[in-house]
């Protein structure tokens, strides 16, 4: 099985891409759970099913399934980076349930123009 952090970089390319992209996924469940109901990433012309597009973040602390038929919700952490728009508690919420986060947030830290 691939890793979850190669199954996110299909999607995201850069570290604002994938927070917006995040945000947007996230947006859409909190409206509306249902599983199969079509999605569409930012930026995209074409829409997946919202389980194909969940699934692509693989277990990461912010999504759950409830009930029969099966529906999609917000875990307390992911409603809580929507309400406050906190990239470190994403971060942190995400980094223990992703493999390989700490070595991509210090590879981007790596590429990333040091002010001055």
């Amino acid at each position: 099985m691939a890793d979850t952090s190669r199954r996110l970089a299909l999607h995201l390319r850069h570290p604002q891409e994938i927070i917006g992209n995040l945000r947007a996924l996230l947006l859409s469940i909190r409206e509306d759970g249902t599983i199969d109901r079509p999605f569409t990433w930012p930026g995209s012309e074409r829409s997946i099913r919202l389980r194909n597009a969940v699934h692509a973040l693989g277990s990461c602390g912010l999504v759950t399934r409830e009930g029969r038929p099966p529906r999609l919700a917000l875990t307390r952490a992911a409603r809580q980076f929507l309400d406050s728009g906190d990239e470190l508690h994403l971060i942190a919420v995400v980094h223990p349930n992703v493999r390989f986060m700490g070595e991509a947030l210090a590879e981007v830290e790596a590429a990333s123009p040091t002010p001055g």
